[in-house]
């Protein structure tokens, strides 16, 4: 692989990642349009690259992803004058609806993993096939 061929590759990486497509999917077929071949060097690459473009999108909504600040979780003026247990309830309360995100987040990401986990060679046999690509890209 060329400069010019990584250049490429990652400029359509950095232009679909941030659209509701498949990034992945786009960089597959350019790297069959430009005839570059599947190496482990091509998927190493690859990986990084996407890697990349998901830790800037990590920096650039950070305070989205991570709000869970349990020393700022409550107003301390809205509490004055109630007892401890109310503290803790309120505290409790407004903990579990910010940790809902995180868990529902959890759950929708385990089935991913788990059928990862069981078909992985078929999936990376299907995902080297440009036609196969090409046509789930369009399918949605």
């Amino acid at each position: 692989m060329s400069i010019l061929e990584a250049i490429i590759i990652a400029v359509v990486e950095g232009l679909t990642e941030f659209l509701p497509v498949s990034s992945t999917g786009h960089m597959i077929i350019t790297q069959a349009l430009l005839g570059i071949e599947s190496t482990p060097f091509v998927k190493a690459f690859t990986v990084i690259i996407q890697f990349g473009a998901i830790l800037s999108v990590v920096l650039l909504y950070w305070k989205r992803f991570f709000r869970l600040n349990p020393v700022i979780i409550f107003d301390k003026s809205a509490v004055t004058g109630m007892g401890f247990v109310q503290k803790g309830w309120i505290f409790l309360k407004r903990f579990l609806h910010k940790f809902d995100f995180y868990w529902k987040l959890f759950i929708a990401v385990v089935p991913a993993g788990v059928l990862g986990l069981i078909f992985g060679d078929q999936i990376d046999s299907l995902l080297e096939n440009v036609l196969v690509v090409s046509v789930m890209l369009v399918v949605g």
